[in-house]
């Protein structure tokens, strides 16, 4: 499930927890370990040769970030991405969003927009539901590339943790709840180009609206729901 830790001092108990913690994390996200299973502290502790202790620092630091839940029948699991929660997490990372590109905007440099033209155009290489995992993550890194560059690094961690609850489910929900097609994804890659535009004129007044739309069209649930 996680790589093994050894060769870490047991001394050094927050360096092993951020380690358990960082490979627990990686194996939600990439899917590695599935929604709703157990999570054995004791079993992640022998595997990694570490004392129980930072193993559950690990652990309680994922509960309090939504990765896991606590039940009363089945202990610590991988917490399931619902449709509800799914849209609960859109409609607050709209929010979220509009405040960090407005932000950004200001700050963005003639280098930062160029890397984020880069980026754009690597983005429309995957346009098609044939690469729709390597769109998604093309798209990932140009929300990550813009909350990262803000100069509020808690806002930025926060952000991104947010993204981070939403992302592993977000192909399931997309294929679950909406007809996705190439002709949406053309849509998304419009709004993108569009986006880039508007960050390269510094064109705030028209930032909010296109984030709209842009969050409309990259989580169609919440279109779906709003019919």
């Amino acid at each position: 499930m996680v790589k093994n830790c050894r060769g870490v001092s047991q001394n050094s108990r927050e360096t092993i927890s951020e380690k358990i913690y960082t490979h627990l994390k990686d194996s939600i996200l990439q899917g590695k370990i599935k929604p709703k299973n157990r999570i054995h502290e004791q079993e992640i502790a022998d595997l990694l040769e570490a004392s129980r202790t930072p193993v559950r620092e690990a652990v309680m630091r994922l509960l309090a970030e939504g990765f896991l839940e606590s039940t009363s029948y089945n202990g610590i699991i991988v917490r399931e991405m619902t449709t509800d929660r799914f849209l609960e997490i859109g409609e607050t990372m709209l929010i979220l969003d509009k405040y960090a590109c407005m932000e950004a905007i200001k700050q963005f440099t003639e280098e930062d927009i160029q890397k984020l033209a880069e980026m754009t155009a690597e983005m429309e290489k995957f346009c098609s539901v044939k690469t729709l995992d390597e769109y998604i993550e093309a798209n990932s890194r140009i929300h990550c590339f813009i909350w990262n560059s803000l100069k509020n690094k808690f806002f930025s961690k926060m952000i991104i943790r947010s993204y981070e609850n939403m992302h592993p489910s977000y192909r399931r929900m997309l294929n679950e709840q909406f007809n996705l097609s190439d002709a949406l994804l053309r849509k998304s890659m419009k709004i993108h180009q569009r986006l880039l535009e508007v960050f390269r004129n510094k064109e705030t007044s028209k930032l909010n609206p296109l984030l709209n739309r842009h969050w409309a069209v990259a989580t169609p649930i919440l279109a779906y729901r709003k019919l």
